[in-house]
């Protein structure tokens, strides 16, 4: 795949360098919060690393330097398997313009918004995409649109199923590869196979390439490899520690202080907090004892308590009084579009309960993640959309 890249897009051969074997750190893991934690969320990243390469633009083509060594923290600790691993963090700031950094060619330069500051330290160009940015995010892409065409066919075979017409959908079918002389015979069977077979083939092809994309950082570090670099394997491992423990960071200080521009005082917040019916605010030390919502997170997933926000709120007999208007809800949710209260064999509690889950997480939590992933990416001066403007993270 890279070799042809090269020769195709910038018609050049490979040649492997020298190597250094000098192991490098993985990923994070924070120990789980000892105890019986109830209504448990999990936030999972959208292909994190991959997500880091194309943000961070990193490659070994598109590196042009390191940050001078007092603005990074150089420590050893042995990772699981024993071996005592380098680490290089850098210093927490808000803003890393204007500081110096050695450039390839022992040159002291300064941070300007044309470089992007990797969490170990190296400086990635931004006047081209490297080489593994635009790969992944063909891969990236391609799954995307695999996934959509899936999640399209689902849709149209439900409706195809429940109304037994396809005439809406002939020339979508035929984009899709089935022929015209099927769409014109008027057998809704075969049609509903047509589109059951389109969406297994949508579904197999997004697996692929997930597989691929996610070997994409498996093969960067890996020494045999022919663009090994092991500055720019590290800096996956690094960008992705640094990302997942900001988040968590922000995610406690988020809700569990109450200090300006938090979940307490964000009118924003409280707006939207307005669709979950009648709720009074707890007072300031009342939210400074509750604990923290993180519980654990490994590599690419936090998981957090939500119990006691979900304690505020009448949520339930809101609900049944007519005070929030569930319906619009449904609606707006996909996740809670498709559950029902037979999956929760009746039991409304259980059943509303894991509707506030989702629907806080929709209308709170998601534009909270966003937020927060643009801050951090352009403290880093890092891209914060990919090629197709869609979020970074």
């Amino acid at each position: 795949m890279f070799f042809d890249y090269y020769k195709k897009e910038r018609k050049q051969i490979l040649v492997k360098g020298e190597i250094n074997n000098e192991p490098y750190a993985g990923g994070y893991v924070l120990a789980p919060e000892k105890g019986i934690w109830d209504d448990i969320c999990i936030w999972d990243y959208t292909s994190k690393f991959p997500s880091c390469m194309m943000a961070f633009n990193i490659g070994a083509d598109t590196r042009i330097g390191r940050l001078k060594p007092e603005y990074i923290n150089t420590y050893h600790k042995k990772n699981s398997k024993g071996v005592l691993v380098r680490y290089d963090e850098i210093h927490i700031r808000d803003s890393y313009l204007d500081i110096e950094f050695i450039d390839n060619d022992g040159i002291e330069q300064k941070i300007t918004k044309e470089h992007i500051v990797s969490a170990n330290g190296i400086i990635y160009g931004k006047n081209h995409y490297s080489s593994l940015h635009e790969i992944v995010f063909k891969l990236f892409n391609g799954r995307v649109i695999q996934k959509n065409i899936a999640s399209e066919m689902d849709a149209m075979y439900q409706r195809v199923k429940e109304t037994r017409n396809y005439e809406d959908y002939g020339k979508r079918l035929m984009e899709l590869g089935v022929s015209e002389s099927l769409i014109d015979s008027n057998d809704v069977d075969r049609i509903l196979s047509e589109i059951n077979a389109s969406k297994d083939n949508a579904k197999n092809l997004s697996e692929a390439l997930k597989i691929q994309l996610n070997s994409t950082y498996g093969v960067i570090g890996y020494i045999m490899f022919v663009l090994y670099d092991r500055d720019t394997a590290d800096s996956v491992t690094a960008q992705s520690r640094s990302l997942i423990q900001y988040t968590i960071s922000k995610i406690n200080d988020y809700f569990s202080t109450v200090t300006d521009n938090n979940f307490w005082n964000d009118e924003e917040s409280q707006k939207r907090m307005q669709l979950f019916g009648n709720f009074t605010l707890p007072r300031a030390e009342v939210i400074e004892m509750k604990p923290k919502i993180v519980k654990y997170a490994d590599t690419d997933s936090i998981m957090g308590s939500l119990k006691w926000f979900y304690e505020i709120f009448n949520w339930e007999s809101d609900i049944e009084n007519g005070v929030i208007d569930f319906e619009a809800i449904r609606r707006d949710v996909k996740d809670i579009s498709r559950l029902s209260i037979e999956n929760y064999k009746g039991n409304k509690k259980s059943y509303y309960k894991v509707c506030f889950m989702l629907a806080f997480n929709h209308y709170v939590m998601q534009p909270f993640f966003n937020k927060i992933f643009i801050e951090y990416t352009r403290k880093h001066n890092a891209y914060d959309v990919k090629q197709d403007n869609s979020p970074s993270f």
